[in-house]
């Protein structure tokens, strides 16, 4: 084992990036957002929201819609203001 690793790290990462939904990316998993897959999902999260606001209209405020990914995520990303262009992976 490296200095730099966390021991046990390599059991987490699998599980962190596949299976662990993360809340800053709408409950889909890194893994899901990366590969374009999450799509799917939400349709089916989408769909099931839509059936139950079809039976249950009464329970909600308003129309129901399953939250996405951002378009574009990271960490200290560069201002509008700089004209640097971000593209998705």
């Amino acid at each position: 084992m490296q200095e730099t690793e966390v021991p046990g790290s390599a059991i987490r990462q699998p599980w962190y990036n596949g299976q662990h939904k993360h809340s800053g990316i709408a409950l889909f998993s890194p893994a899901q957002v990366h590969d374009g897959s999450w799509e799917h999902v939400w349709q089916v999260r989408q769909q099931a929201l839509e059936d139950y606001y079809r039976l249950h209209p009464a329970r909600f405020h308003y129309r129901p819609v399953t939250p996405a990914p951002a378009g574009v995520v990271g960490i200290n990303l560069p201002s509008e203001e700089a004209g640097v262009a971000l593209q998705a992976a």
